[in-house]
């Protein structure tokens, strides 16, 4: 009768008993698990807090047929809409009615407002940086063609946009739904070459920091 010979070398490693997988696998996967949602739930319980603490405004002029001016509010955790601010006015966004028609159809009718998504979200620490720029940029949205480029004022402060505005920034519509959505990071569109800044270039870098950092 043959003697039945085993390849060590071909056997599973594994935990000796079950007891002991448990203990070493099981069991702390699940606490790993339950850590992470507590890591989680803290994070946004402070992002929670951010945004509902804010208390601003921010001003729409569209300019032309069918334009007006309208403000979101924003209190308590609530944005509203109304024909005048119910809080300080933290910047405002000048447009043409035909510009606001094509970049709305975009979703881009309105920027820098937080809502579509949480790169840029309107926070207590944004609003705040927000608050201490002074000056008028402008945004050119180019599309397939220049012809085709679409034009957003951003001015901060209390006193009327400055004509011509102090720096003017120029980047592919594509790009600027990227930097919206989080895929494209500010400071990687500035060294490929995607943005281009004509005038204050500091005035360009406190606007992009407190917009997108």
């Amino acid at each position: 009768m043959s003697e039945r010979v085993e390849n060590k070398e071909t056997q599973p490693v594994g935990p000796e008993s079950p007891e002991a997988f448990l203990q070493v696998v099981v069991a702390p996967a699940f606490n790993r698990q339950i850590e992470d949602l507590r890591r989680q739930l803290g994070a946004l319980e402070r992002e929670l807090e951010e945004r509902t603490g804010v208390e601003a405004a921010i001003a729409l002029h569209v300019v032309g047929e069918a334009g007006g001016v309208w403000y979101l509010n924003v209190r308590n955790g609530r944005m509203e809409v109304g024909t005048t601010p119910s809080v300080p006015v933290v910047f405002s966004v000048y447009q043409s009615t035909a510009d606001w028609v094509v970049l709305a159809a975009e979703g881009q009718g309105t920027p820098m407002t937080g809502a579509a998504g949480r790169r840029g979200a309107l926070t207590r620490s944004r609003i705040a940086r927000l608050r201490s720029i002074s000056g008028t940029a402008r945004l050119v949205l180019r599309g397939e063609s220049d012809a085709s480029a679409r034009n957003i004022t951003l001015h901060f402060g209390p006193n009327d946009p400055a004509e011509p505005p102090q720096v003017t920034l120029a980047m592919r519509e594509e790009d600027a739904r990227r930097l919206r959505e989080g895929t494209l990071e500010p400071q990687a569109a500035f060294l490929q070459g995607l943005v281009t800044i004509s005038g204050d270039v500091g005035l360009a870098m406190q606007i992009g920091t407190a917009l997108f950092m």
